[in-house]
């Protein structure tokens, strides 16, 4: 079990700490193995942490919590409490840091900077908030990031869990390089019934999304790039408003529930928004049309979003425009010369090859690569010298394919038909597509292929799961209490890290087998056991609160029932002799009283017949030698080439045929 089962105050799945129910103050703490106290763990610089009513002005003065080496420092909120203009230095190695604001009606976070990179694989989040009124988080940077690029091993941004019933407005959030979720919001819709509005915020490099909302809230004036979705509704309906999505993997909009039913189905109200891909399942809906490109990309074009935990903490913002730019359907493209620019998707030709010249601006050597699906081939301008060290190159796997190259102050060109899916480049280069210049990251999506089957959130659990490698199984529960589960199958399995194997809880989670059959039980407490199987599952049983994540994706446990294959192969060579073995050699002791050993060396294979009735603990198969003890029964061996080498002590009878059929 992944934590004693004690009552949590919080609903979240994938936390690791919770306050306990017993124990007053606001700054002890329950992790999943011990207790972990404030007092002693920091250092405060500065004048003392305010308390009362403020605002988001800037300060000049902050203060400063030093976390130590291998520290978690936490602070849990006191109703009413207003907790602003502090820096919290995580820049120590192994230091962590959270923020509750959970199990009270009303609260505020201001002006709070994040500085250094969360360093531990732990999960926990930023910022945890859950209110029955009005919370506010404004002015916020957790931009370092956290050292872990997989997920699930990484801090989320904020976390609001399921039991949020009221309101929070979440302003001027920065949050990049984050393993897990920018705002994390979406379960309320499915118990307490809370809203969350985000407004100016800028995410970047997230997984498994960037703003991730319940029904009812609205994202507005937020920018997401290069995560792995931008805007994400599970349940309900939003509205996203004003809005730049770029580069998502599995899509910039996505109103998709992975199966999970009985709540509201999914539609997002998209305005004056950019963005290329979009996830929809079958009873949910985007309404609304992409403005084009995505028109801000960087933290500083947008507005108020702090660039830097310092900034954050004196309440200042960057500088940026106060508004994004108009719907390029008004005739608006930000340029004076009262032109429309196009817009790449209309440049870009779906079903005929593209011109693609790669510039730079730079005096020196600038790199760039390109991945995509469909045909691309290097142009007359491409240098492909197989003696230059700067060469350009295009190679290819089937129908994907990777475009590589340098710049030195000249051009590289490309014809391409298909899809782009990942663009990197020095911020010198621009890409001209047939004749029309654009920024080198607006190729990133453009185009199409017939052979796209990579929708990740439309497939099902067999898509997910990986019939010749283990496969990462990961239980999470958002209950209050303790949950049990029970998986049997046909495989192999063990327990992941996350896995509470100690022999001496409980509640410990276990992984038995029989031969190639294994059954894998175990208990959650708010917390996440893992285990790595391959295989067939055949059987589930758990309880209702409890979600099965499949290699990152999300199920119900019960579409585990039946998913993988195993082919029972136990390659034991009594049952299977190999066919090429046309020759049999027997050692019959059923007419004497006492064991005889033997010994015999072939030219090629040996392997025990099918038809060997004895018991074979002294006997020994070691390459094309045998030795072993033959008592009152037989030992039968087919074997190729010729006998080489034989010892016998003993009076068994000896039988040889040679070619005898199976």
């Amino acid at each position: 079990m992944a934590r004693d089962p004690k009552k949590l105050d919080d609903g979240r799945h994938d936390d690791r700490g919770a306050e306990s129910d017993d124990t007053p103050g606001n700054n002890t703490l329950i992790d999943r193995r011990s207790y972990l106290k404030a007092a002693g763990v920091t250092s405060m610089v500065g004048a003392g942490l305010a308390a009362g009513a403020g605002s988001a002005a800037a300060s000049e003065d902050y203060d400063v919590i030093e976390v130590g080496p291998g520290e978690f420092w936490q602070h849990r909120l006191s109703e009413g409490e207003t907790f602003e203009n502090v820096l919290i230095d995580i820049t120590a190695r192994g230091a962590q840091a959270k923020i509750w604001a959970t199990g009270i009606s009303d609260f505020e976070i201001r002006n709070v900077g994040w500085l250094g990179r969360w360093d531990t694989r732990e999960r926990h989040a930023f910022i945890h908030a859950a209110c029955s009124g009005h919370g506010v988080i404004e002015n916020v940077y957790m931009g370092d990031g956290a050292a872990s690029t997989n997920y699930p091993n990484s801090p989320t941004g904020v976390f609001v869990n399921r039991r949020h019933s009221g309101h929070i407005d979440i302003n001027n959030l920065h949050v990049q390089h984050v393993a897990d979720n920018a705002v994390y919001a979406s379960e309320p819709t499915r118990t307490g019934g809370g809203t969350v509005d985000i407004r100016n915020s800028y995410a970047r490099d997230m997984q498994p999304a960037a703003w991730r909302v319940p029904g009812g809230s609205t994202v507005e004036n937020c920018v997401a790039i290069n995560c792995h979705r931008g805007v994400w509704v599970r349940y309900g309906e939003i509205d996203v408003i004003d809005c730049d999505l770029q580069g998502n993997r599995v899509g910039d909009m996505v109103a998709h529930a992975s199966g999970i039913g009985g709540h509201a189905p999914p539609v997002i109200n998209a305005q004056n928004t950019a963005w290329r891909t979009d996830v929809v399942q079958s009873n949910g809906a985007i309404n609304g049309s992409s403005v084009g490109s995505a028109r801000r990309t960087q933290p500083e074009e947008v507005e108020g979003v702090p660039l830097s935990a310092e900034e954050a903490a004196s309440g200042q913002s960057g500088d940026s425009d106060p508004n994004p730019p108009s719907d390029p359907g008004n005739g608006d493209d930000g340029d004076d010369d009262g032109q429309d620019d196009p817009d790449i998707e209309d440049v870009w030709n779906d079903d005929e090859s593209n011109h693609l010249v790669l510039e730079d601006r730079s005096s020196g050597v600038s790199e760039y690569q390109l991945t995509g699906h469909g045909n691309a081939e290097t142009g007359d301008d491409a240098d492909t010298g197989s003696d230059d060290p700067y060469r350009d190159t295009v190679t290819t796997d089937g129908d994907e394919f990777v475009v590589e190259g340098y710049l030195g102050g000249y051009r590289d060109d490309f014809h391409v038909e298909g899809r782009i899916d990942s663009v990197s480049a020095d911020s010198d280069v621009v890409a001209v597509v047939n004749g029309e210049t654009f920024d080198v990251a607006e190729l990133e999506g453009v185009g199409s292929w017939d052979s796209d089957d990579d929708d990740e959130d439309d497939s099902g659990i067999e898509d997910v799961w990986n019939d010749d490698e283990p496969n990462h199984l990961v239980f999470e529960d958002d209950s209050s209490g303790v949950s049990e589960y029970q998986l049997t199958g046909q495989g192999n399995a063990e327990t992941g890290d996350d896995a509470d194997t100690g022999s001496d809880d409980p509640y410990r989670d276990t992984v038995s087998t029989d031969g190639d059959e294994f059954v894998i039980e175990g208990y959650l407490g708010g917390y996440r056991d893992d285990f790595y199987v391959e295989g067939r599952i055949d059987s589930v049983t758990a309880d209702s609160d409890v979600t099965a994540v499949v290699n990152g994706e999300p199920f119900d446990p019960a579409e585990l029932e039946g998913v993988g294959s195993w082919d029972g192969d136990d390659d034991d060579d009594e049952d299977d002799a190999p066919a090429e073995l046309p020759h049999v050699l027997e050692f019959d002791g059923s007419e004497t009283s006492e064991p005889t050993s033997y010994s015999f060396t072939v030219e090629g294979d040996v392997a025990r017949a099918a038809s060997d009735d004895s018991v074979h603990d002294d006997d020994v198969i070691d390459g094309s030698t045998v030795r072993g003890v033959v008592g009152d029964g037989r030992d039968t061996y087919r074997f190729s080439g010729d006998i080489t080498d034989f010892r016998l002590v003993g009076k068994a009878a000896v039988n040889l045929e040679y070619n005898v059929a199976e």
